[in-house]
């Protein structure tokens, strides 16, 4: 079974965070559950891209940035469940979550096409074309410490971007919630 990903920027995570991130863990009992920290991303950073990819994500200083680096780079390499740490969890995932579905994302009743929500992404495998796309904007960035629209280049408006201006039809499902 796949992972259901989180983050906080440090191992001491505030109380209603924690409260809803192990709501996450013990919903999903027959997933693994793994969070990680500044410390434990970059350690994953050095593993899966090296020191150079490691000493960038540890120059980020901007916590939101940190998660939205991580969530992309994660899911491209291992798969998986993404869910921002602060995100309730209102019901198991498992109840409506096509696991057949090579990528899945979520569209808030506010946003139109091609507007995304980052707080929850499915990854069936690794290397989804979306992500290796993403990755790619956001890994140059990272490594030239360029960017400074936290938004539009390194979280949700890339995947916005992405789907507005590439053909990834059958490869990619969103769903829409309400908010």
């Amino acid at each position: 079974m796949s992972a259901i990903v989180q983050y906080w920027d440090s191992s001491t995570v505030p109380a209603l965070i924690a409260e809803r991130m192990c709501c996450w863990k013990f919903s999903h009992p027959g997933w693994d559950y793994r969070r990680f920290d500044r410390e434990s991303a970059a350690a994953w950073f050095l593993q899966s891209f090296g020191l150079s990819c490691k000493d960038a994500f540890l120059d980020v200083r901007i916590p939101a940035m940190q998660a939205d680096i991580f969530r992309v780079a994660y899911l491209l390499v291992c798969g998986g469940v993404w869910v921002d740490a602060g995100t309730i969890c209102k019901a198991p995932f498992t109840n409506w979550l096509d696991l057949k579905s090579p990528l899945l994302l979520l569209r808030r009743s506010h946003q139109v096409h091609p507007e995304v929500c980052s707080a929850f992404i499915y990854a069936a495998l690794p290397d989804h074309p979306l992500l290796q796309t993403a990755w790619s904007k956001i890994s140059f960035l990272l490594h030239t410490r360029g960017g400074c629209k936290l938004y539009q280049q390194f979280g949700p408006g890339v995947f916005r971007d992405l789907i507005a201006t590439e053909d990834y039809q059958g490869n990619i499902e969103i769903i829409p919630i309400d908010n």
